[in-house]
């Protein structure tokens, strides 16, 4: 059975928390926040998915980006041969948030508290608490496709992200975009999804000409079409216990908003523990999807495991 949480209007709306926060309705003492409605049963239903065995990889190539967000170290490889040995090694640096990967609870907070109230004290002392490390043991599930991409293409939407003139280079995807594209592509949800919400983000930026990925990044905050947070998507996401969300931009929510809109990452990540996938390769997922008229896949993931980390590449794969 999935986890028995209240209702997204039983959540409270004060105290130390951002509003409508989950902290201790898992357990004081939990660090798997919204990744315990993952339970065994959920899982092993969730492996029903598997029909074919056919595999699709959802990470990008690690060196994706023509340029990493916020000053973030880039991928970077050293080829090393170890002669007169026939033997080679290589060396990997890189920011763990530089392309496809999980944030986690530890990455955002709220009035210098993370999820279920622990401070920067607590994850100075020990890396246990909120540390990805804890999620190493697999996000695993059934994976829903949303691709909104194509639907939106399908009624005559061509969001252009690149085009500064172009208004929909921002495009708040609302929660009745969302609902729409389920109820075209007739896919049901269940507890414990996995949702993965396919914007067009990443072909478009795959479809760029290198003089438009300079002009793209030197805007002072280049933009991503995505979620339009509000308390209904909100509500919507709680109440329909997802365990987890990623997208194929590069925070699910709109970056930088047109518009009013709520801050997802404190709202997921610090009030309810809920991992957000960034920059997930949805393409190919959404091209199987679309031949096979079957949106709803078993996902795999596993986080590396390094205690106390903030975030992890997301080591994903789709299996239909």
């Amino acid at each position: 059975m999935v986890f028995d949480t209240p209702l997204f209007s039983e959540l409270p709306t004060t105290g130390d928390g951002p509003i409508r926060n989950a902290w201790g309705v898992f357990g004081k003492d939990d660090n798997l926040g919204t990744l315990n409605h993952l339970d065994k049963s959920t899982v092993q239903a969730a492996a029903s998915e598997i029909k074919t065995g056919h595999r699709i990889r959802m990470s990008l190539p690690m060196n994706f980006l023509h340029q990493t967000a916020v000053g973030r170290l880039a991928f970077s490889k050293t080829f090393i041969h170890k002669a007169p040995r026939d033997c080679n090694d290589d060396e990997w640096t890189f920011n763990s948030q530089a392309s496809s990967q999980w944030d986690g609870p530890r990455h955002y907070g709220y009035r210098q508290k993370y999820y279920n109230g622990r401070t920067m004290e607590d994850f100075e002392t020990s890396p246990e608490p909120n540390g990805i490390h804890n999620f190493a043991d697999g996000i695993c599930g059934r994976g829903v496709l949303v691709d909104w991409f194509s639907w939106s293409r399908s009624k005559g939407r061509l969001v252009n992200f690149h085009a500064e003139d172009n208004d929909l280079s921002v495009y708040n995807i609302p929660l009745e975009d969302i609902k729409n594209t389920l109820n075209a592509q007739r896919t049901i949800i269940r507890p414990g999804d996995i949702l993965c919400l396919r914007t067009g983000w990443t072909q478009q930026y795959r479809d760029m000409s290198k003089d438009e990925l300079i002009n793209y990044h030197a805007r002072p905050r280049p933009p991503t079409v995505g979620a339009l947070v509000t308390e209904h998507l909100l509500e919507w996401l709680w109440n329909n216990k997802f365990s987890a969300v990623c997208s194929d931009n590069k925070s699910f929510e709109t970056w930088t908003p047109n518009g009013p809109q709520l801050p997802f990452h404190e709202r997921a990540l610090c009030a309810w523990g809920m991992p957000i996938g960034e920059l997930f390769d949805l393409d190919s997922v959404a091209q199987h999807c679309q031949q096979t008229k079957r949106f709803t896949f078993f996902f795999s993931s596993v986080v590396v495991n390094v205690p106390g980390a903030v975030a992890s590449p997301a080591n994903t794969i789709a299996i239909f």
